[in-house]
This record gives structure tokens, C-alpha cells and sequence, in this order.
């Protein structure tokens, strides 16, 4: 018999995890972002830098539960942030670099539940939802 995941014969596999200890599995997730979207939560302005925090205390990401802030120049909500044009460019590659923290996948989750919720409203002002 065959693994269908790991297409090794089932039988290989005490073999397979003794030779090969950790696996990476790459996972590939879309987020669409409207950079005009995005304000700075402090002031309106537009913004130039994602913050992600503890949820709990705004301190940096310790796992669990994440929010995603945004920020202009003139404001910073500290801890883990990352700016705005690095974040989208392919090269930087930073939505893995994020990923790959323990709070990581917490963190794009509250990110992208944060920009639902900005298409959400920018719908509704236009009409599309009520």
C-alpha cells in the first residue's frame, strides 16, 4: 500500500520519518490588499506600516491571539511591525517571514480579517452592501 501524501509505500514510512525528522510543507495563502484602503489608526492619515500585537496587551506577538494596527509616520504602535511597501513586495517575501513566526498565522488571519472588515465598510459607503 501506498501513502497518498507522501507517495512513499506505506511500509517506508517508519524509514522515511527516522531519515527525515522535520518536513517543510510550504503553504501558499492570498491576501488582497488596497494600500489606498489602508489608515492609520491613530489619525486617518494614510498609512505606511503593519503592526501586529497581543491581542491582550499590545505587547509583541507571543502567540494565540494577534491584532493588526496601521500606522502613518507619525504614529507607531510598536512591537512587530513591518512597512507597508516591503510587505507587498514579492522580493521581500515578508507574508512567509511572518508566517513562519509561532504567532504568524494568527497574525496574517488578523490581518486579513482587518482588511475584510476596511472592504467591508468601503462596499457599504459605496452602496454595494447595506
Amino acid at each position: 500500500m501506498t501513502d497518498k501524501l507522501l507517495g512513499a509505500p506505506a511500509a517506508d514510512l517508519g524509514k522515511w520519518h527516522e531519515a527525515n525528522p522535520v518536513t517543510s510543507l510550504p503553504v501558499e495563502v492570498s491576501i488582497h490588499i488596497r494600500p489606498d484602503d489602508l489608515k492609520c489608526d491613530g489619525c486617518g492619515k494614510p498609512a505606511d506600516t503593519i503592526h501586529f500585537l497581543d491581542a491582550s496587551d499590545g505587547s509583541y506577538p507571543k502567540g494565540g491571539s494577534v491584532t493588526v494596527k496601521f500606522a502613518c509616520p507619525d504614529h507607531d504602535f510598536g512591537d512587530y511591525w513591518v512597512e507597508l511597501k516591503r510587505f507587498v513586495d514579492p522580493k521581500e517575501r515578508f507574508p512567509n517571514h511572518v508566517a513562519e513566526k509561532n504567532w504568524g498565522l494568527h497574525g496574517l488571519a488578523a490581518l486579513r480579517d482587518r482588511l475584510y472588515e476596511i472592504e467591508r465598510a468601503r462596499m457599504v459607503a459605496e452602496g454595494v452592501f447595506s
